[in-house]
């Protein structure tokens, strides 16, 4: 059996009048829900009395069942019952539908905050009070209590929980104590995360080396088009599979062609390399969440794309859309943020990527996929930018318990995962997240499934790929 996911979509895209509407709505669909209950409580007592009608009454005329004399007829008791136990059901199942709708409606535009156990609500406590006066004593006060933290949680259990339990369980207070701990740290910074980043890619200077790229063709089918974004996330899901033939981290480079000519292009970023080598590598992320241009523009990764999207044929001023899976994510997001001037960057599709720091043209569509579990898409620190056409759908591990009969946009069934907690880093989790908001029928997820539709509108011409690696200096 695999995991379920559920989504939310950040409700501050809506105005609160619309907000209000939505939680009259889900009111009223739980008025109704509960009015239909009270109605098959009704049907169920008709039932019943007929039942003992049955049982209590009978007519001297009959004899056997037979009718002796002309015009007597006996009540159907039995069709009547079963039409008592048909309305019965009906009622039910239609509560059940119209609750599943309310919850869902309730869940997808965050109308409502869970309650966390009393043992995070213990660590937040503990985590956001310490205060220091040196920035390592700071770092030392919450490595110390994210310990006792994992200790705590870990006795609450019974029984050592694993990494991927405690994120699991402290999910809620990720980007909360990053924020508390990053303004510590650098109090007087606009970008607090983005300062801490550039001082230590300060410090460690020095150890920029030089990167050769090279086109490769895939062992196996390679990408087919995306005209969606759950398209786009499953080319980058196969991108980053070893299964799908790609032997090293590679970066690819979609063209197409509109039925008038015009072009378009899709370039594909996977995450973070475990190759020592690879141009992204786990080094290029400090690079990227820096506050200053210029030294994501140094980042390997980044000098990456931007080679791969130059022999690609992508000229500045081409239409554009990023597609990017955690490092590849704030790749995207630090190109339509810098290069904004030299291409039309249409669309922008993060999927477990701390963005929230980059100053993204306005002008760019935004589709970021977070999981509520995970650390990656908090270290920003800072919820996503909130526009029209930007979305954030957080995506929640709901564990393995099946969807609901009548409501399957309730949950998402995750390909690929096991029955035991695991990180939700990975991309069937991300994709899982968007398909179940999808699902739910947001409004604002429609849109832009339709913006990325139309920015990769035509026939799809060639895909090229890229690797890119840094040989140690000899």
């Amino acid at each position: 059996m695999s995991r379920q996911v559920s989504s939310q979509v950040s409700s501050s895209g809506y105005t609160r009048v619309q907000l209000d509407q939505m939680t009259r709505v889900a009111d009223s669909l739980n008025q109704l829900s509960g009015n239909l209950l009270s109605l098959q409580g009704e049907w169920n007592l008709t039932g019943l009395q007929l039942e003992r009608n049955r049982m209590t009454q009978t007519c001297p005329c009959l004899d056997g069942g037979q009718i002796l004399i002309q015009g007597h007829a006996a009540f159907p008791f039995d069709c009547a019952i079963r039409t008592c136990d048909c309305r019965c059901d009906d009622c039910r199942t239609l509560a059940t539908i119209l609750s599943d709708q309310a919850a869902a409606l309730t869940e997808a535009y965050s109308l409502y905050s869970s309650a966390e156990s009393f043992v995070t609500l213990l660590l937040r406590g503990l985590l956001l009070t310490p205060s220091w006066p040196t920035p390592v004593g700071n770092l030392l006060t919450a490595a110390g209590i994210s310990i006792a933290g994992y200790l705590g949680l870990s006795l609450f259990e019974g029984h050592m929980i694993t990494m991927a339990e405690f994120l699991k369980k402290t999910g809620s207070l990720h980007q909360e104590a990053l924020s508390d701990l990053s303004s510590r740290i650098a109090p007087r910074s606009a970008s607090p995360i983005g300062r801490i980043a550039e001082w230590s890619c300060l410090a460690a200077h020095g150890f920029q080396r030089r990167l050769e790229v090279t086109q490769v063709s895939p062992t196996g089918g390679g990408l087919g088009s995306a005209h969606s974004i759950d398209q786009a996330l499953e080319n980058l899901q196969n991108l980053g599979s070893r299964d799908k033939g790609f032997a090293y981290d590679t970066v690819a480079v979609q063209k197409y062609r509109d039925t008038d000519g015009s072009t378009h292009w899709v370039v594909y970023i996977p995450g973070t390399s475990s190759h020592r080598d690879s141009a992204i590598g786990w080094g290029q992320n400090l690079q990227l969440m820096s506050d200053t241009a210029s030294t994501r523009a140094e980042a390997a990764s980044t000098r990456l794309v931007m080679e791969a999207m130059r022999r690609s044929g992508i000229a500045p001023g081409d239409r554009v859309s990023l597609v990017g899976h955690s490092q590849g994510g704030i790749v995207a997001a630090t190109l339509s943020s810098d290069m904004a001037d030299q291409y039309r960057f249409e669309h922008v599709v993060t999927a477990g990527a701390p963005i929230a720091n980059h100053p993204i043209a306005p002008q760019t569509w935004v589709t970021s996929v977070e999981m509520k579990e995970e650390l990656v898409s908090s270290l920003d620190a800072r919820d996503n930018t909130d526009a029209t056409n930007r979305l954030t759908v957080r995506g929640r591990d709901e564990g393995i318990s099946p969807a609901s009969v009548n409501g399957s946009y309730a949950r998402q069934p995750v390909e690929f995962s096991s029955e035991a907690v695991e990180s939700t880093h990975g991309m069937n989790y991300q994709r899982a997240a968007w398909q179940n908001a999808l699902n739910k029928g947001v409004p604002k997820a429609n849109e832009q499934d339709l913006h990325f539709a139309q920015s990769t509108s035509g026939d799809l011409v060639e895909t090229t790929y890229y690797e890119g690696r840094q040989p140690a200096d000899r």
